[in-house]
Formats: C-alpha cells, sequence, structure tokens
C-alpha cells in the first residue's frame, strides 16, 4: 500500500547518507510504520555503525519482539552483544536461536564459531565453522578462523589446508600465522601436486 511505500523509501534511500541522516531517516519510516519489525532492524544497524551500542541493542530487540521468527535478527542482536559488549553467552543464546530458526544461516555459524574460538572451545568452534564452510564454500573468513582452530587443536595439516583456502579467497591473514603455518602449508602443496596425476585432483 502506499503507506508501505512512503515507508520504504525512507528506509532505503537511493543516495549515500551519513549515519545521522540515515538514522533520521528510519525514523520517518518508523513514525509511518510504527510496527514494521525491518525498520527496528535497519535502526539497530546503524546505530551499530554509529558505535552507539545500547541503542543497537535497543532497537534489535524491539526488532524480535515484532518478529520473534527472523534468524537475520536474532544472529544482528547476537553480534552486537558479541562484538560490541564482549558478551559471549548471551551472544551464543542469540545465535543458537538463529541457527534453530534456519539451520542455513551462515552468519551464524561463523559468528558462533567465532564466539566458542573466544570462549577457547575449540571443538565446538570447529564444528559450527565447519558448517558455515559446508553451506559456502567460498566464505573466505571462516576458512581462516577454522585453520586458526585447527591449529589451536594441534591438527596443523586441516591449518594448512585452511590457509591456504584462506589465502586463495583474499581474506585478511597474519602475517605471524602464516609464517607459522607455512611448512604444513608447504607440505600440504606438495602432497596435492603428487596424488593429482593419481587422482586427477587441481593444483
Amino acid at each position: 500500500g502506499r503507506t508501505s511505500e512512503r515507508t520504504a523509501r525512507h528506509m532505503f534511500s537511493s543516495v549515500p547518507l551519513s549515519g545521522g541522516q540515515k538514522i533520521a531517516e528510519l525514523k520517518v519510516a518508523l513514525e509511518l510504520s510504527p510496527d514494521y519489525a525491518p525498520v527496528y532492524r535497519e535502526l539497530a544497524s546503524a546505530y551499530g555503525s554509529m558505535n552507539k551500542i545500547d541503542d543497537e541493542i535497543a532497537f534489535g530487540e524491539r526488532s524480535i519482539a515484532l518478529e520473534p521468527g527472523s534468524a537475520t535478527a536474532q544472529n544482528n542482536l547476537g553480534w552486537a552483544y558479541h562484538k560490541r559488549k564482549r558478551d559471549f553467552d548471551r551472544a551464543i543464546t542469540y545465535y543458537n536461536k538463529a541457527i534453530g530458526l534456519d539451520p542455513t544461516c551462515v552468519a551464524a555459524h561463523h559468528n558462533i564459531g567465532v564466539a566458542y574460538s573466544e570462549k577457547k572451545m575449540v571443538d565446538e568452534a570447529i564444528a559450527h565453522l565447519t558448517r558455515a564452510i559446508h553451506l559456502d564454500p567460498n566464505l573466505a573468513a571462516a576458512h581462516y578462523d577454522l585453520a586458526l582452530e585447527y591449529y589451536e587443536k594441534g591438527d596443523y595439516h586441516s591449518a594448512a589446508i585452511h590457509a591456504d583456502k584462506a589465502v586463495k579467497l583474499g581474506a585478511p591473514a597474519d602475517p605471524q600465522f602464516l609464517r607459522m603455518v607455512k611448512p604444513y602449508r608447504q607440505m600440504h602443496a606438495l602432497i596435492r601436486q603428487r596424488l593429482a596425476p593419481l587422482l586427477r585432483l587441481p593444483l
């Protein structure tokens, strides 16, 4: 209807806006559609980009109250608690809710894997990072994070495999970590080179 069209115009500008301008436009959209969950979700994101953490969380919680079945909203609120508040347990709760709503939510699997990593829960981290990669094999950051977890676990061969993949996909990588895993990456490359003719593997 007309109201939803007007709301959308204020939610999605055709020109780049500063954080403050974006929030002003979204607040107009909110006045037009006060029970429209995506407006609250966009406001949470806008406040997050301005590092206004309490506002980000408040609007994220309101978004979930209006749309509890949104895996995206649950994941986003988990991210706010995770990266802004460093509240890993609460973040994991929201990530799990997102995964429960949508088991194919790549972002939630990746994020919960990182949260478990920060809690030093390596096996749990590996399980979710592996799932994220299964869902999106080209997710460079997940390959890199998984390489770190395998290295922490002492599985240097697997660490090398995922470090190589991360680098090829363009993930930012800590040069010191790449130096540490370099011998295993070289060994992995040599093994692939020797097995390629037998197994028809791409080099």
